[in-house]
């Protein structure tokens, strides 16, 4: 079978091809032809539009105008499309926002306040926040929670009405006076009395004594009686709005004090005691645990507000004097005792550690206690003023070196620790102990004990100044924060025990009365 020959595909090359395989352009060349496309480039750019004069027919569409629905109401509106139309720039430039208001929308869209300027400027309040939590006006205005309260409060429809914003006469009141059997006529003077101006009220009381009024009302209504006679009184009195105020600051506080025990009461002081707003625990072993507001009696008047550490389950007083004149009634015995039943996973767990009173690494026997108690009822002669002279122990140049300057007050904190023990210290601390320098303590049933500074640690750097109280035996946090960077290596552990060593008859006596946990006046545990 002879093989058949495959013709060959044949390549015809044109004449410009064939020029640019051979011809090769030089460098200079080139740069030539590139200058010459720039040239004729940036002559394009030059030239004017050509279509610049010519004039657009009326009918024809203007394209920067929005564009239009074909309906009735469209065809309507285009008639007046030359009268007052907003083109499609203006509503563009109109929705266009700027960077604040689209931070703004963000921080809506993730739940966080933009900053203000009480945010960004303003530091933190120095005025502690208020203890008491906002009652609602629906309990306000339920007459059932108001039980008995008529009878504790002067001037109860007043301060009342003061409460709720309600004007008096207005026909708002809460608690209008009750006239069961009295005539139709005593009923229009009084109506007409509340109607006169407020001096022709107070001639016509004066021209009617209260003894004369007080005959109109039947019998078992002595409280209403009462109630009308003390608004007379009321009236009669020029300083009539301080004492409506007084009633009402009272009133509104042991409403408080029923509403806290409720579920929404409860709800709203848990996180007031969960922000720490009542203050923190200042015994040194609680660990900074917050505090709830109680009450040692619920009669107004008694006790000021006190502060309950439900870790050491003790009662202390408030560290501010603002709330020193809060009464302890505005909250009650029983409010504390109540949240933790009602929501028992709030109670923290008891501290682990106490304080173990020891001088120079040994405990302190408690029959040591009891040797100082002896030896201060047996002590009978006046103590003398203790003077000493004035000598500087050491007189220490300012260095200007950082590492000079903080040796300097170690070792003047650790000789400071050595001095007080001896009698010359002992007499200066003595006076200073006397004069309450270190504070009192803030245990309520202590009673402004002086304290005493202590360390916890005779080793530089391992714990910072504490106070001791001789007559709860326990330590606390200083109060003010100054205190908080002193050492507590500069007082050593057993200074306040050497001196009741050496001078017993500064040894107080133990507390005779302890806080007892009571729910509803009744004692549990």
């Amino acid at each position: 079978m002879d093989a058949v020959a495959t013709p060959t595909a044949i390549v015809r090359e044109g004449p410009r091809l064939k020029e640019q395989s051979v011809k090769v352009l030089d460098e200079a060349t080139r740069n030539r032809r590139k200058r010459r496309a720039l040239e004729a480039l940036e002559q394009d750019n030059f030239q004017d539009d050509p279509h610049g004069n010519l004039v657009m027919h009326k009918k024809a569409p203007k394209f920067e105008e929005a564009l239009q629905d074909t309906s009735s109401s469209s065809v309507k509106r285009r008639s007046t499309a030359g009268r007052g139309a907003k083109s499609a720039d203006y509503w563009k430039q109109k929705s266009r926002k700027n960077v604040a208001m689209l931070l703004e929308e963000e921080l809506q869209a993730v739940g966080l306040k933009p900053p203000n300027y009480a945010s960004a400027r303003a530091g933190p309040s120095r005025i502690p926040s208020p203890k008491l939590c906002a009652v609602d006006e629906d309990y306000i205005q339920d007459k059932f929670n108001l039980t008995g309260l008529n009878e504790q409060v002067p001037h109860y429809r007043q301060a009342l009405d003061m409460i709720l914003d309600l004007e008096p006469g207005a026909g708002g009141s809460s608690y209008p006076v009750v006239l069961t059997t009295v005539s139709s006529q005593s009923h229009m003077a009084s109506a007409g009395a509340m109607n006169m101006p407020f001096n022709a009220r107070l001639d016509r009381s004066r021209s009617n004594p209260p003894r004369n009024r007080a005959s109109q009302w039947p019998r078992g209504h002595e409280a209403e009686r009462n109630e009308r006679l003390r608004d007379e009184e009321l009236e009669d009195n020029p300083n009539q709005s301080d004492l409506v105020e007084q009633a009402a600051e009272m009133l509104y506080g042991l409403i408080h004090a029923r509403y806290i025990l409720t579920n929404r009461g409860i709800a709203q002081m848990i996180e007031k005691y969960q922000a720490g707003d009542f203050g923190h625990c200042p015994r040194v072993y609680c660990e900074n645990q917050p505090m709830l507001p109680i009450g040692l009696s619920d009669v107004p008047g008694e006790a000021m507000v006190k502060l309950y550490c439900p870790k050491c389950m003790d009662v202390y007083n408030p560290k501010s004097s603002r709330h020193h004149h809060t009464d302890g009634a505005y909250f009650g015995t029983g409010f504390p005792h109540m949240l933790f039943m009602v929501h028992p996973e709030y109670r923290p767990k008891r501290p682990a550690n106490q304080f173990i009173a020891r001088l120079y690494g040994f405990k302190i026997h408690p029959v040591a206690y009891q040797i100082q108690q002896q030896a201060a009822a047996n002590f009978k002669t006046p103590m003398r003023s203790i003077s000493y002279n004035e000598e500087e122990i050491l007189d220490l140049a300012p260095s200007q070196q950082d590492q000079v300057h903080q040796a300097s007050i170690l070792l003047y904190g650790l000789i400071h620790a050595r001095f007080i023990l001896t009698g010359h210290g002992l007499g200066q601390m003595i006076e200073k102990y006397q004069n309450g320098d270190f504070g009192h303590c803030p245990r309520v049933y202590c009673e402004n004990q002086p304290m005493l500074p202590i360390g916890l640690s005779d080793v530089p750097g391992d714990a910072m100044v504490k106070l001791y109280c001789p007559k709860c035996m326990d330590v606390y946090n200083p109060k003010s924060s100054r205190h908080h960077h002193t050492d507590g290596s500069f007082f050593g552990t057993g200074f306040p025990h050497v001196l009741f060593m050496v001078h017993p008859e500064y040894r107080p006596k133990r507390p005779t009365n302890q806080y007892i946990a009571r729910r509803v006046s009744m004692e549990y545990s």
